[in-house]
């Protein structure tokens, strides 16, 4: 509540700031809270992200000045982002990403995070060219997702 007072007083109907400073104030202020440890929380009930994505839907409505009407496909492209389910998807997906190409822009600890399956056992199976974390979570590297227990993409 006091997030949306504080928001309104900003970018309120009565308030006159340009589209770059709203683009501006969503990239400072909300963007950085939303990825924050997306990779870790991404993952739960729908539920969960259904509220932030309502959350964020509100928030994006409040800046840009559209009405209740205006289709939420509209919203995120105007700011360049994504609902938070597919950012979820695309944060992960840019880490292995580094992790499998870029591996030198990464923290030293994430290095030897992914292993090949074949490194994992000696049996010639036809997912060999997918990686293993622990060997419970399985990345294939043609970005398919996957949503069961064991493998999220």
């Amino acid at each position: 509540m006091l997030a949306r007072c504080m928001l309104s007083s900003c970018v309120g109907p009565s308030v006159r700031t340009s589209v770059t400073n709203r683009h501006c104030i969503y990239y400072t202020f909300i963007h950085p809270y939303i990825l924050y440890g997306l990779e870790v929380y991404g993952n739960t009930c729908v539920s969960y992200m259904d509220t932030l994505t309502k959350m964020k839907n509100k928030l994006l409505r409040i800046l840009q000045k559209k009405g209740r009407k205006c289709c939420n496909e509209c919203l995120y492209i105007q700011y360049g982002t994504l609902p938070p389910p597919q950012l979820f998807n695309y944060q992960v997906l840019s880490l292995v990403y580094k992790m499998v190409y870029l591996p030198h822009l990464l923290p030293p600890i994430f290095w030897d995070y992914f292993t090949f399956s074949i490194s994992v056992h000696i049996y010639n199976v036809r997912h060999g060219c997918l990686y293993n974390l622990n060997g419970i979570i399985q990345v294939n590297l043609n970005g398919i997702i996957q949503n069961r227990t064991k493998i999220i993409f």
